[in-house]
């Protein structure tokens, strides 16, 4: 008889095992197969630390032991990081939540959903190499998202602006510019996420900058679209972000204004 549990679980897209108080594993959805490599019946009826590294492994037994004799939940309704071990020996990163069932006749079963955060892992890496990158960036570099909320704020920026990054991060950009700018930016941005027509992104304009100080001055803009830091294809412009980067061009228009007085 096919249980609507079952049906459920078979269609989760993380893998899940159910395992009973003695540790043996009971039964394994469709996604389990595909991540761990063990068919149902080759991990059915086993110990389910033949699916951990030897570090746990050796604990685990006394680990369930402890929390039956004690009920003291070390492990259980949390997210806990470890290190898990398919079929082929290969050894990857996985988040265990494991939830608690109590069955009619008073025993306990035990469901693990056991996900695999490889490639989350990878992907934050690569985000945060990008971003210590941008903040090594000796022009003042600035990131917002879709909405124009400023996301990251480089030394660099800080020391042209004046501000702090707590002062800056999370607030709107428009801060940072003259109120005629300040008053249409979101009007632009709206625009783009509308029509994807580029005006500003992809080109280098001049424009004014307002310091915390209330300073005005010429700053170069380049902006540059981040559509995925990861390299994935599927893109949805809400969740694009936008980094700009500054170059203080002050002293420019000043030689240019010397230079005219001499003309």
């Amino acid at each position: 008889m096919v249980l609507l549990a079952d049906i459920v679980q078979d269609r989760s897209p993380v893998p899940m095992v159910t395992m009973g108080q003695n540790c043996l594993v009971e039964r394994v959805n469709i996604e389990f197969t595909n991540v761990f490599g063990y068919e149902s019946d080759e991990i059915v009826g086993k110990n389910v630390k033949m699916l951990m590294v030897p570090s746990l492994a050796v604990r685990h037994d006394n680990i369930i032991r402890t929390y039956l004799a004690t009920g003291v939940k070390n492990v259980i309704g949390r997210t806990t990081r470890a290190s898990a071990i398919r079929k082929s020996g290969a050894e990857f990163t996985i988040d265990i939540r494991v939830r608690e069932v109590k069955l009619a006749d008073g025993t306990l079963r035990f469901i693990g959903f056991l996900e695999d955060v490889t490639q989350s892992i990878a992907n934050d890496a690569v985000i945060k190499r990008n971003v210590a990158m941008r903040q090594a960036c000796p022009m003042p570099l600035i990131t917002m998202d879709a909405m124009g909320i400023v996301l990251e704020f480089s030394e660099a920026a800080c020391h042209y602006w004046g501000y702090s990054q707590e002062e800056v991060v999370g607030k709107n950009i428009k801060m940072l510019m003259p109120k005629a700018i300040a008053d249409v930016h979101d009007g632009y941005l709206k625009r783009y996420r509308q029509t994807l027509q580029k005006h500003v992104i992809g080109s280098t304009r001049i424009a004014s900058a307002v310091k915390k100080n209330g300073d005005e001055g010429p700053i170069e803009v380049s902006v540059a679209e981040l559509r995925n830091e990861t390299g994935g294809k599927d893109h949805n412009v809400n969740e694009s972000k936008f980094v700009g980067y500054v170059q203080d061009v002050s002293i420019v228009f000043e030689e240019r204004r010397f230079s005219k007085v001499f003309e």
